[in-house]
């Protein structure tokens, strides 16, 4: 058990000592068994090319942060805020951010291959050219985010909200957004083939040039004429 660790610079020290000594379990530990009542402030702090896997790192203040180039894989991070964090060329494989805030946050380049970010606020935040796989949004506010370049394949965004987002030049095929408000969003030169839009409200989105092929858009309710034309 580790005992007299305080909030501040004194619980960055133990953490960065837990992970230049491989130990990352004792700040796990220490999460579970007295960390938890801490307000840990992370905020624009430095955690860049770190290896933070499988850590704790729920209810933790990591706006403005930088977490580039780290590895988050397998990590915990319910209720985290990571607003306006730089979260880029990081890897997060089977990391769960739900519940989180992450407005503004930059996931550019990064992998989040099945990720869950069920129930989080991503707000503005960027995902361009980030790999995607399987990723879990279900239930999140994407709001004008940047999903650009981006391969979400059989990724799961049921009931989410799609405002004004960018998925221009992105890989969808096989996602399913079963439930989702899409409005004012672009899909331009995106492939969703074999995708599920079912029970979508879709409004003023621009599909143009996109690989439509085999979606399925029963029940839904669209303006974009292209989509009209599968039914």
């Amino acid at each position: 058990m580790v005992e007299n660790i305080l909030d501040g610079d004194e619980v960055y020290n133990f953490l960065l000592k837990c992970v230049e000594r491989s130990e990352i379990f004792k700040w796990n530990e220490w999460r579970d068994e007295e960390g938890f009542k801490a307000n840990i402030d992370f905020s624009r702090r430095n955690f860049s090319n770190i290896f933070l896997e499988k850590a704790n790192l729920s209810d933790i203040n990591f706006t403005g942060a930088n977490l580039s180039h780290s590895n988050l894989s397998e990590t915990k991070m319910f209720q985290t805020v990571l607003n306006g964090a730089n979260i880029s060329y990081a890897t997060l494989t089977k990391t769960q951010i739900s519940s989180s805030e992450a407005i503004n946050t930059s996931f550019r380049n990064s992998r989040l291959n099945q990720t869950k970010f069920f129930g989080s606020n991503l707000e503005s935040s960027d995902f361009s050219q980030a790999e995607m796989i399987s990723v879990d949004l279900q239930n999140t506010n994407l709001s004008k985010a940047n999903f650009y370049k981006s391969n979400l394949f059989k990724a799961k965004l049921q009931n989410s909200r799609v405002i004004q987002t960018n998925f221009n030049s992105a890989k969808l095929d096989a996602i399913n957004m079963r439930g989702a408000e899409i409005s004012n969003s672009t899909f331009a030169h995106s492939s969703l083939k074999g995708s599920i839009l079912s029970n979508t409200l879709i409004k003023d989105t621009d599909f143009f040039e996109a690989h439509l092929h085999d979606i399925d858009i029963t029940e839904s309710s669209y303006t974009y004429p292209q989509l009209a034309s599968l039914v």
